[in-house]
């Protein structure tokens, strides 16, 4: 009876002595900071830096194609320019001046923009809201002069990344400064041209 005593009693403290190392063992666990698994840094992809734009200037050669404009340029170089994405506003009539803006990709030079610097220069005229014909002349010596458009008086005018700038001297800044109007040329025809500065569109048709 007694041996079965000791027997139940030692059972008993073998549990206990268990119980109380694995107590133990979990609170050194809680205890012990968790060891990030290894992560693999990449650095993020750099996309490549966009072309730079160039603008060239030249006339329509011969050897001028649908989607392949030849540039002959003032020095009598022929530049080829690829005019796949790219709109020739104006059409592109051997000899007319051209105005190109182009960048380089893989060593060939591609067209962005082209517009046709002699279709531009006429004399265009559209109708105000009330009524009124209004004209604005482009000339080849980079004058221009508006009728009927007032308070705009431009009496200048030039081509700068595809963009029409009309200057207006008579209403220059306290420093002399001419004001500026920028455009950009939504469609240049032989007998339409309309230009869009910000929400609104002028659309001019050709008088001469």
């Amino acid at each position: 009876m007694i041996a079965k005593f000791r027997m139940t009693l030692l059972a008993v403290l073998l549990i206990a002595m268990a119980s109380a190392a694995f107590t133990s063992c979990d609170g050194c666990k809680s205890k012990t900071e968790p060891v990030a698994p290894d992560t693999l840094v990449t650095e993020p992809h750099a996309e490549p830096a966009p072309a730079p734009l160039n603008e060239l200037r030249g006339t329509v050669g011969e050897n001028t194609t649908m989607h392949v404009l030849e540039l002959i340029q003032e020095d009598g170089t022929a530049v080829e320019l690829e005019l796949v994405n790219a709109p020739a506003m104006g059409g592109m009539e051997v000899g007319d001046e051209m105005s190109v803006i182009c960048n380089e990709i893989d060593g060939e030079m591609t067209a962005a923009l082209a517009v046709n610097i002699t279709a531009l220069q006429h004399l265009w005229s559209m109708r105000a809201d009330d009524g009124r014909l209004q004209s604005l002349e482009i000339d080849p010596k980079g004058r221009a002069i508006t009728y009927n458009m007032s308070p705009a008086n431009y009496d200048a005018w030039e081509l700068r990344d595809g963009m029409l700038l009309l200057h207006d001297s008579q209403n220059a800044t306290k420093e002399n400064v001419a004001l500026t109007d920028t455009f950009e040329i939504l469609m240049l025809s032989d007998d339409s041209l309309v230009l869009g500065q910000h929400d609104r569109s002028l659309p001019f048709r050709r008088d001469n």
